[in-house]
């Protein structure tokens, strides 16, 4: 709104004013439309005096609310302030950058004064008038207003119902605009468009006030605009001090505020010198940018080398790059962030995201995003080293598992003492023989899994010499009762008891019970046990025979699985972006837990159930956890657990 102060002048000046207007550059004229409530537009018109010379940059001016009229017989209160009021004084409008020169036609359109603010037909009809009629750039067409009309250029440039208005634009100018701009529609427009803006205000003006610039500026900042607009604050200057110095045709000095500090700035370029650094021919579309093709990696390698790339438009060339980590786990530490190439360092399990910034010399950037998925290696469990006194003996890699998902191949191989023969290399279970009685085997598992990851380990054989029991059989099923274990020796000396050891994952055994053995005897023997407490899944069993000297040896490991009571098992979705729900189909019943585990084995959350029927539905909350892989638990009681990898989105 302009200032309500009037200023008086006597009548003899104000009549030669007026006549000024309608000069020999600048006449009045009509286009007729029928949205305006006048049936008309009137405008003021101003050609250079080299009109024709060339191609002319174009202003459009909009007033403020003191000069609305009916666009005829009111029309000269257009050139009030302004724009106008330099063309009706006599300004050349002639300006020169870069070595060239260039003189504007302008126009400034009166708003009908049943309006209170400015639509954006106005704008668009001046620009669609001008096109037809004069011989103008249309690359370099420039809107400004002041006041209600700068709160007019806000609300054109941000016009959500013509967002490409801004694609004809070369730029735009807002003095002490009243704030009609649209958020909402701020970036769509004025971003997507890449609209250089300067904004004028003065920080004491009672009228208007710095308030609307400075939402402007908010809005600007958070959108990102490329080029970045321009915002200058006058330190003092009231509402109309903002024209004033903001369409000075000359490179005035003025105090300005920046960032809460007052200096004395000397404006080397003024508004109309800026304005024909703009144009929408050359300089203003956004360069390419392409941050490289995704990659995939496998602990323990933590290192990755991003390689970017970008390309100017239109001539353009490229200023600056800039690499950030946008999204994924802790660590990933860009080691020259401002280079088009680089390297990543301490990635941890997990999907990472990098995004390369490319900013040409018109200061217009372009985004590319590039993912780097780090997985974690498998892991290969070939069992627990052996003691044995037969020649062979079965080796056991059940245990293995992935938290990436399924193993899908097994791979065993001898890397120590005399050869031996494997039988079925690539199954979790093969049989060794060929042993030698006093020998030491190492023998080597490699493990793949589903995403093509790969680890090894190895375990160790060692045959006993001396055969102080020699175990004909060793076997076991699942009864009615709970798993029976069998087994029998061809010979036995000094031989004092048999310690029947169980394990859940074939690694760690516990001690479930115990068989007195014959002693010394050279007939064979038969022994049984009974695992009462085994209720379902997977159980290992080894044999610990102990000497009455308190000497001892392993036997072989045996696995029996209990498939009638094991029953169902489902965790859904998977991946899971919110609830995962758990569903359980078997006979074991008790208190249990279900535990979240991230792949560096830390629990991230936990809760208890309670299991009294045969089926179990559940969900648990996944929420509040960060996109990745993890590692779900179930368990019930001594005797049932159960592990699922599970992605979550």
């Amino acid at each position: 709104m302009r200032t309500a102060v009037k200023i008086i002048v006597s009548a003899t000046i104000m009549m030669s004013f007026y006549l000024s207007v309608f000069s020999q550059q600048q006449v009045a004229k009509t286009i007729p439309n029928s949205t305006s409530p006048d049936g008309i537009i009137g405008f003021l018109e101003f050609k250079p005096s080299d009109y024709g010379t060339q191609k002319h940059p174009l202003i459009i001016f909009l007033h403020g609310i003191g000069e609305r009229g009916n666009g005829t017989t009111q029309i000269n209160t257009v050139a009030y302030n302004g724009v106008p009021r330099y063309c009706a004084a006599g300004a050349p409008m002639r300006f020169t950058v870069n070595g060239q020169t260039s003189s504007f036609v302008c126009l400034s359109p009166q708003l009908s004064s049943s309006y209170g603010y400015w639509p954006p037909f106005y704008l668009q009809e001046m620009i669609k008038y001008a096109k037809a009629n004069l011989q103008i750039d249309p690359n370099r067409i420039y809107v400004t207003g002041l006041s209600l009309g700068g709160g007019g250029i806000w609300g054109a440039i941000t016009d959500s119902y013509n967002p490409t208005l801004d694609a004809g634009i070369a730029a735009a100018a807002p003095v002490c605009g009243t704030q009609q701009m649209d958020d909402n529609a701020f970036c769509s427009t004025i971003g997507t468009n890449h609209l250089p803006l300067w904004s004028f205000v003065c920080m004491d003006d009672a009228v208007v006030g710095p308030y609307p610039t400075q939402h402007a500026e908010a809005d600007a900042l958070a959108c990102g605009l490329s080029p970045a607009a321009k915002f200058t604050y006058y330190q003092t200057g009231g509402h109309s001090g903002a024209w004033v110095n903001a369409y000075d045709t000359g490179h005035i000095t003025r105090n300005i505020v920046v960032g809460g500090v007052v200096s004395s700035y000397k404006f080397t370029t003024n508004l109309y010198e800026w304005f024909l650094g703009q144009t929408r021919a050359t300089g203003y579309t956004a360069p390419v940018a392409s941050a490289g093709a995704t990659q995939t990696i496998t602990l323990p390698v933590s290192t990755v080398t991003l390689t970017g790339t970008g390309t100017g438009t239109g001539g353009a060339t490229i200023a600056s790059y800039s690499w950030a980590k946008t999204s994924g786990p802790a660590g990933g530490a860009i080691t020259t962030s401002n280079a088009a190439a680089t390297t990543v360092t301490g990635l941890s399990t997990g999907v990472y995201v990098f995004t390369l910034t490319v900013t040409d010399n018109h200061g217009l950037t372009a985004t590319s995003p590039v993912t780097i998925t780090v997985i974690a290696a498998p892991v290969a469990e070939p069992g627990p080293d052996q003691t044995i006194s037969t020649t062979s003996t079965t080796l056991n890699a059940a245990s293995s598992y992935s938290p990436n998902g399924s193993i899908t191949a097994f791979n065993w191989s001898q890397v120590g003492g005399p050869a031996a023969v494997i039988a079925n290399a690539n199954t979790a279970t093969p049989m060794v023989s060929n042993l030698i009685m006093g020998s030491s085997y190492t023998f080597q598992l490699t493990v793949t899994d589903v995403v093509g990851a790969s680890n090894s380990a190895t375990t160790g054989v060692t045959v006993s010499s001396a055969l102080p029991v020699e175990l004909s059989y060793f076997k076991g099923q699942n009864t009615s009762s709970g798993n029976l274990l069998q087994w029998g020796t061809a010979t036995e000396q000094n031989n004092d008891y048999f310690s029947v050891e169980r394990s859940d994952d074939g690694n760690q055994f516990a001690g479930i019970g115990k068989v007195s053995g014959a002693g010394t005897t050279n007939a064979a023997n038969d022994y049984t046990y009974t695992d009462t407490k085994a209720v379902a899944g997977n159980y290992y069993y080894r044999l610990k025979q102990v000497d009455k000297d308190g000497k001892f040896i392993y036997s072989k490991v045996i696995l029996v699985t209990n498939s009638s009571k094991a029953g169902t098992a489902q965790m859904y979705p998977n991946p899971v972006q919110s609830g995962l729900s758990v569903v359980l189909n078997n006979d074991v019943k008790g208190n249990g837990t279900i535990s979240v585990y991230d792949l560096a084995g830390r629990s991230l959350k936990q809760t208890t159930l309670v299991k009294n029927d045969k089926i179990l539905n559940t969900i648990v909350d996944m929420n509040n956890l960060v996109p990745g892989l993890y590692v779900v638990e179930i368990k019930i009681g001594d005797n049932y657990k159960l592990t699922k990898s599970i992605m979550k989105k």
